[in-house]
């Protein structure tokens, strides 16, 4: 998978690797459908998860697939998940999301050919998603704006930055439509994946960062010297780094463990058990670098230091 949260494909079921891609199919079909085609390009594998998740929880419209034809394939159907309420809301999430980005590449960068065309063409996509999500836009933008303070005064605590993504995806995983009774578990299942994700991501560019002079946590905490062998600073940095992400896997299963997850339950543990674990393990290793279709991709090029 491209995101860092994603499936391990060698421990899954044929058919629960169908329906997987049934839903990143029609996650994709839904944002041509509800927006502009062009929107479709910044589709991000996690929004594909979040459907996935909010459809297996208690009380959830079981997913029709059938089959359609798409522009990348013309000539033969694929499965796609169809009028469903958990893709719908990941769709406008999507489009929030890139808006939010370019918004936030605008302040850092100022106005750039790339940042007014993406902006022209999010637009009217992002004008219809705010007036359904306007609550949940203005408080991502908040949580955001609070992460992006400590960036720009260059925190060298990297726990304080994953707690504010983390609170980042609080508010994308408990929209109005999941019970009651269920919030508080996936509310903080949602903000260790944020934690998670976030760490990870900060190690993954530790290479980059040194290289290009930007700002990272992991850099800053660690006391990483310009000039330095970055192997040598990764390996020795490492052990700690992984203590933490393994800390915050394990609060991630206890929080699934309490949530009765009905239909889609094997493609998530599938996620939780496999597929971050083996992710995790191959940035770590240095084996694996990141696609920018992982919604951390958040994370610009910040202040040079």
């Amino acid at each position: 998978m491209f995101g860092y949260v994603g499936i391990y494909k060698d421990e899954m079921k044929v058919k629960d690797y169908r329906v997987f891609q049934a839903y990143y199919c029609g996650l994709c079909k839904e944002l041509g459908k509800s927006f502009q085609p062009i929107v479709r390009i910044g589709l991000i594998y996690d929004m594909v998860f979040l459907a996935v998740l909010l459809d297996a929880l208690p009380g959830a419209k079981k997913p029709y697939a059938e089959a359609k034809r798409c522009a990348l394939h013309p000539t033969r159907k694929k499965p796609m998940i169809m009028e469903n309420g958990s893709l719908r809301y990941s769709a406008y999430m999507s489009v929030l999301l890139v808006w939010a980005k370019l918004r936030d590449d605008k302040n850092d960068e100022g106005r750039s050919l790339k940042n007014s065309l993406g902006s022209c063409l999010y637009h009217s996509s992002f004008q219809k998603a705010y007036a359904v999500y306007k609550n949940e836009y203005d408080n991502i933008g908040r949580a955001l704006e609070k992460l992006y303070e400590l960036e720009k005064n260059k925190c060298g605590i990297a726990d304080a930055l994953a707690d504010q993504f983390g609170g980042v995806l609080r508010i994308l995983f408990t929209p109005d439509f999941v019970p009651n009774e269920y919030k508080e578990p996936v509310s903080a299942l949602a903000y260790q994946m944020g934690r998670w994700i976030y760490l990870l991501d900060a190690f993954d560019d530790m290479p980059e960062d040194a290289k290009e002079g930007r700002y990272n946590p992991l850099l800053l905490q660690y006391g990483y010297q310009s000039g330095a062998d970055m192997n040598e600073f990764s390996r020795t940095v490492k052990d700690g780094i992984a203590q933490g992400l393994e800390h915050t896997l394990a609060q991630i299963a206890i929080a699934a463990d309490k949530i009765p997850f009905e239909q889609n339950a094997d493609i998530l543990f599938n996620i939780f058990y496999f597929g971050m674990p083996h992710m995790q393990g191959q940035i770590l290793e240095r084996k694996k670098t990141k696609h920018e279709k992982s919604i951390r991709s958040f994370r610009g090029e910040r202040e040079r230091e």
